[in-house]
């Protein structure tokens, strides 16, 4: 069975890497159709035997224009009509309604795999706007045959179209126990990776740490506003390593005392986030930084398996930070005990276990 992936990524999305890869593994013919927004940024990209099929154009901090945006479903769906898929699946609805009406005559399936809700990610917008994005987001979950969610409650927030929906949470490939067994060397560090943003707690943690001798930052992966491009990356305190792999990001993580994962409580999309970062301190066992706000909080502090403190509290945050090397003793006992916690119930191969049901149950459909 051949399946076409798609989403406006170069193929450097961690949950693009690894799916791509877990569908090839599993032995269908896999396509990549992609959007490589930043060709100037050096980059390595790991589809493992998936092909990719991308088209090139430069974007300001990787916000396209609606021309852009036009030229990339054009490459898309001239994709599909050379390639003939039978599944395709497009990630968020806005994608999924773009290549609904070639269903039947470009493919056969279409699979929705909900990274950022559009009806979330719209809520702070202006209500015409708003209105007309949901109505976009409505379509493309009632025309998917299937929908993928990144997590319990996000599937539970699809409401009448939730019963379309799998759960393939955002856990990443094990790494293997080596990782977690390394002991943070020198000044403490803070691992800040994925999008990078001012809405992700950036300016605070920057506050946090500025009167704090010893600290340092190690950061990589898509500065999306100025103050992460001209700011965030650029102070000294910052070793910024540009893009990198899923598995570089990961013995970056590890070379840490912690993993930071804030998100600006402003809507519902940044409240019900599902962020990978938690299940990547998991696997290399470190703890987790993460705002109260964020619903998946609570979990971490039930699992105590981080910090948890209110978004704006910058001298909590300052604390937290100021505890981390008397607690670097017992490093060791907390990553044994993470590290069950990931192999029991956050390990990617449970996911492709699942990708591979979804999948084949669509081909025994016709």
């Amino acid at each position: 069975m051949r399946i076409a992936y798609i989403h406006g990524n170069d193929g450097t999305d961690v949950r693009v890497g690894k799916t791509c890869r877990s569908l090839a593994r599993l032995g269908f013919d896999t396509h990549f159709i992609g959007w490589d927004r930043r060709p100037e940024a050096p980059k390595t990209i790991d589809l493992g035997s998936a092909q990719a099929h991308v088209v090139s154009r430069t974007t300001v901090l990787g916000h396209g224009t609606l021309g852009a945006h036009a030229n990339f479903i054009a490459h898309a769906v001239r994709t599909l009509a050379r390639l003939r898929p039978d599944v395709v699946c497009a990630v968020n609805e806005e994608l999924a309604c773009a290549v609904l009406p070639f269903r039947g005559l470009f493919y056969r399936r279409l699979v929705c795999d909900i990274f950022d809700s559009l009806s979330a990610r719209a809520a702070r917008r202006p209500l015409p706007l708003r209105t007309a994005l949901n109505v976009i987001s409505n379509l493309g979950l009632r025309g998917s045959d299937r929908l993928i969610a990144t997590d319990d409650n996000r599937k539970q927030m699809l409401g009448r179209f939730a019963h379309k929906a799998v759960v393939i949470e955002n856990v990443p490939e094990d790494p293997g126990p080596d990782l977690a067994a390394c002991k943070p060397q020198g000044e403490i560090k803070i691992w800040v990776g994925g999008s990078l943003d001012e809405t992700r707690g950036l300016r605070g943690l920057l506050a946090a740490i500025e009167n704090l001798p010893g600290i340092s930052i190690v950061a990589a992966g898509w500065p999306y506003d100025a103050f992460a491009a001209d700011t965030f990356v650029r102070h000294p305190r910052v070793r910024f390593e540009g893009i990198v792999t899923a598995r570089r990001a990961l013995e970056l993580a590890a070379s840490c005392d912690v993993v930071f994962s804030y998100y600006a409580p402003i809507n519902s999309y940044m409240v019900n986030a599902s962020p990978n970062k938690v299940y990547d301190a998991l696997a290399v066992g470190r703890p987790v930084l993460i705002n109260r706000e964020v619903k998946l909080a609570a979990w971490v502090e039930q699992e105590q398996v981080g910090y948890v403190l209110d978004y704006a509290d910058i001298n909590g945050l300052r604390r937290a930070i100021e505890s981390m090397d008397a607690r670097r003793p017992s490093l060791g006992e907390f990553a044994a005990r993470a590290r069950i916690l990931f192999q029991e119930r956050y390990n990617w191969s449970r996911m492709e276990a699942r990708l591979a049901a979804l999948y084949r149950e669509l081909g025994s459909e016709y």
